[in-house]
């Protein structure tokens, strides 16, 4: 709502919801399945795009819906696992966190589109849209996404840009290392059940190389020349 008007609703007539909560960058509502709704739901709502994502989590043996295709889409296990732990960004295979400017990110892997990303009530896209990703890239070459405007009150020299991709198989850390090869200091958050990495850094620090890091902090492959 915007000064007690209702500027969008979102329908779920097929799972009255049961709880409603907020992680201070995405609004949660769903449903835990029960005996006369069988289906777990999950839609997750940004109130600065208004743009949601929807999950269903079918119980065994209930008929798969007709509905699926106004949006909803069918969980499977890692999500269902997420969902009964209350990891609603999991169970949407989401990561969401803050830019050093302090605007917020959601990146998400869509099943049809691949990573897709938000800063702040910016919608910039998925792997699919031009310009995003080459087609023909390997699925661990970065993203790299910066703001188009800097917020109000923020300089150009504290711009956030956001770095992610997905982690290749056997990798447990991404390491990003400067145009020295010295190693950057940022915070990497590593979704291993989701295999996404996300880095937010500075302005300034677009030359770069990322290292993935096995267990043993050996490096499995490098980019570029990775």
């Amino acid at each position: 709502m915007e000064d007690g008007v209702i500027v969008r609703a979102f329908a779920m007539n097929e799972f009255p919801p049961s709880f409603l909560s907020t992680d201070g960058t995405l609004v949660y509502a769903g449903r835990n399945g029960d005996g006369g709704y069988p289906d777990s739901a999950l839609i997750a709502i940004n109130p600065r795009t208004l743009q949601a994502n929807r999950i269903v989590l079918r119980s065994s043996g209930s008929d798969l819906p007709t509905f699926y295709n106004a949006g909803w889409e069918e969980a499977d296990l890692v999500q269902m696992q997420a969902f009964q732990q209350d990891d609603f960004l999991g169970a949407l295979r989401a990561m969401s966190g803050t830019l050093v400017d302090g605007d917020n990110w959601v990146v998400r892997e869509d099943p049809a589109r691949g990573l897709c990303v938000t800063i702040g009530d910016v919608n910039y896209g998925c792997d699919d849209s031009p310009g995003f990703v080459s087609e023909f890239a390997p699925p661990h070459t970065p993203r790299f996404v910066a703001l188009r405007v800097p917020p109000e009150g923020i300089d150009y020299e504290q711009i956030g840009i956001l770095l992610f991709g997905y982690l290749p198989d056997g990798a447990e850390a991404v390491e990003l290392r400067d145009a020295d090869a010295k190693l950057m200091e940022s915070e990497t958050f590593a979704g291993m059940d989701l295999g996404i990495w996300v880095t937010p850094v500075a302005v300034g620090n677009e030359d770069f190389s990322v290292r993935y890091l096995d267990g043993d902090g050996d490096v499995l492959l490098e980019w570029p020349d990775g």
